[in-house]
């Protein structure tokens, strides 16, 4: 980071530094702009951090959706198309866009922001980042900054997990069924009475 207190504009080695910042005590800082973005290279490989449930809720979402949209959307538009009813075909028609800009966000590509920081005798120990700050390393480091597409295996929860959601889903769903069926067996016997 170059010092200007004579507010010239500096430059340092030939590089590009345009943002300039005064301090408290009126001194001028000329800022260092950001590596910028360069493609990854081919080798790259990264872990992640597992999120298993992710998964099944972006299927759960899908499927959710995929409902709405045949059922309300391309339903009430056929109909809407067979009996001559525009307004039914209107309807249908706004309850097939309503989930498009969902499923879009659900299955969009996930991005990952890597900076990759290697050791270099001939590199810097503070790299200016673009949202502010820097990033410091303990030795001299060339540093790179690349966008990839998150394309992590398809990670799912422990398979005990998953058919003790299952198994606790049919439990539930048995609980609250059961006084349906009381109580339509007692309206059973009252009939036959």
């Amino acid at each position: 980071m170059g010092v200007a207190s004579d507010g010239r504009s500096e430059r340092h080695r030939g590089d590009s530094m345009s943002r300039i910042i005064t301090d408290a005590t009126g001194r001028r800082y000329l800022l260092e702009d950001p590596v910028a973005l360069t493609q990854a290279p081919g080798n790259i490989q990264l872990a992640t951090k597992s999120k298993p449930w992710n998964n099944y809720w972006r299927m759960l979402g899908t499927v959710i959706l995929a409902f709405i949209l045949i059922w309300f959307g391309l339903s009430f538009v056929i109909a809407g198309l067979i009996y001559g009813v525009v307004e039914l075909t209107a309807l249908g028609a706004i309850c097939s866009l309503i989930p498009l800009p969902f499923l879009i966000l659900l299955h969009r590509p996930k991005l990952i922001h890597v900076r990759l920081a290697t050791p270099d005798k001939s590199g810097k120990n503070h790299h200016p980042l673009p949202e502010g700050g820097s990033l410091k390393t303990p030795e001299r480091t060339s540093f790179q900054r690349f966008v990839i597409t998150d394309d992590s295996v398809l990670d799912l929860p422990p398979l005990t997990q998953v058919w003790g959601a299952f198994i606790a889903i049919l439990v539930f769903g048995l609980m609250l069924s059961i006084p349906l069926l009381l109580s339509l067996l007692s309206g059973d016997e009252d009939l036959l009475e």
